[in-house]
């Protein structure tokens, strides 16, 4: 019944959609090569409602790529070529998008509004996906929340397009950042590892940094590791190490051992001295207030890394 009353309700639903901005967007690409070079960034051919739309897009695209000026006549020659003129209403319709389209310079705000409804259609689509996968009862709910995750991520992360930036913004910003640096003389601008060697060079964990460490095997790559996120744990910073070879108990007889300076041997066999349990409950305390996680999931991906650390 639920599924059934869904169903309706969806059906009797308008997808999001702006045909009239849809248009306005070829009609301008047809008038102007500004609002070419204004769009091709922004709009891709799924984005629009319409499948003649999403065709004429797609030669508008390949017309761009191969520096053939988009205007009526060149469109129309090359829908022609690959016989989709009639497909996308022919010649009377291209004639009408070229006429109604009001200002050319404003083609960017067209693609944006075309954009933002297609993203509406995406996360209706995603939100049936996961309703359909619940009452389905197939997967499991971490799964389906999982599979959300991923799609929304998608969705989002397809928009957020980085542009360039004027040489003169990107010096005020260093200016604007040196003068915090002087203002907080003294302090770590990152994240501490616990190294003062390590932090003079890095200036600290930074979120623009990615740091990579390596050395062959058995020189105390994993140790120095975790040592450097117990530190930033300990410094009140939350850390979450994933770990691709060892288990999450492996590393926690590794930093419990680092931590309470007991040999790893003596933990690994239970050949534990007196002195040592008190080192180790002295350890197991520190950590009570910490903020420092442990994923081992095998043959784990970037995005899963990514949708974990924003949980």
């Amino acid at each position: 019944m639920p599924n059934e009353i869904n169903s309706q309700l969806s059906e009797a639903l308008e997808p999001p959609k702006d045909i009239e901005a849809e248009k306005a967007v070829l009609g301008s690409m047809m008038l102007s090569d500004d609002a070419v070079q204004d769009v091709v960034d922004i709009l891709k051919p799924e984005d629009f409602y319409l499948k003649e739309h999403q065709e004429i897009y797609k030669m508008f695209m390949s017309m761009f790529r191969r520096s053939i000026t988009i205007d009526l006549m060149t469109t129309r020659a090359e829908l022609n070529k690959v016989h989709q003129l009639e497909l996308v209403g022919g010649m009377t319709y291209l004639s009408r998008l070229s006429g109604d389209a009001i200002n050319p310079s404003n083609a960017k705000f067209y693609a944006l509004t075309v954009v933002d409804k297609s993203k509406m259609r995406k996360l209706i689509k995603s939100a049936d996906t996961m309703r359909k996968n619940a009452y389905d009862g197939s997967m499991d709910s971490e799964q389906i929340l999982d599979e959300a995750e991923k799609e929304i991520f998608s969705i989002a992360q397809a928009s957020q397009r980085k542009n360039y930036s004027p040489i003169q913004e990107v010096l005020q910003t260093n200016i604007l950042q040196i003068n915090e640096l002087v203002r907080n003389k003294g302090q770590l601008p990152g994240i501490t590892t616990g190294f003062r060697d390590i932090d003079k060079m890095l200036g600290g964990l930074k979120k623009t940094d990615l740091v990579v460490l390596a050395a062959r095997p058995g020189m105390g790559k994993t140790a120095f590791a975790l040592n450097v996120a117990e530190n930033a744990a300990m410094a009140g910073n939350s850390v979450l190490v994933f770990s691709m070879e060892m288990s999450k108990e492996q590393l926690g007889q590794r930093m419990l051992a680092m931590s309470a300076r007991v040999d790893m041997e003596h933990i690994k066999n239970g050949t534990i001295e007196d002195d040592e349990w008190f080192s180790i409950d002295t350890a197991q305390e520190k950590f009570e207030s910490v903020n420092l996680n442990i994923d081992d999931t095998a043959q784990i991906s970037i995005l899963e890394m990514k949708n974990k650390c924003r949980r």
